[in-house]
């Protein structure tokens, strides 16, 4: 397998990366008290606009994670 083949976007990584993103997002919002006053505090438009980017940022960040998560289990189920 190429490293091209590997990157390359499917829907299967990209779900993954999005699911990632929300709950790391979940766990921040719901472990961190100070962060959830301020985010809390804000107006909704920028409550909005805050989750939208952080599970953008995070879906781009987590999107190599995945391809390997994915990579993983296709070469797992071949060997089983």
């Amino acid at each position: 397998m190429s490293l091209r083949d590997f990157i390359k976007p499917t829907k299967e990584k990209t779900i993954l990366a999005l699911i990632l993103a929300i709950i790391l997002v979940t766990l921040i919002f719901s472990m961190l008290p100070t962060y959830r006053e301020i985010f809390l505090s804000r107006s909704l438009l920028i409550k909005i606009f805050d989750i939208v980017v952080n599970v953008l940022i995070l879906t781009l960040i987590f999107y190599p994670v995945s391809c390997v998560i994915v990579f993983v289990y296709h070469k797992l189920l071949r060997k089983v």
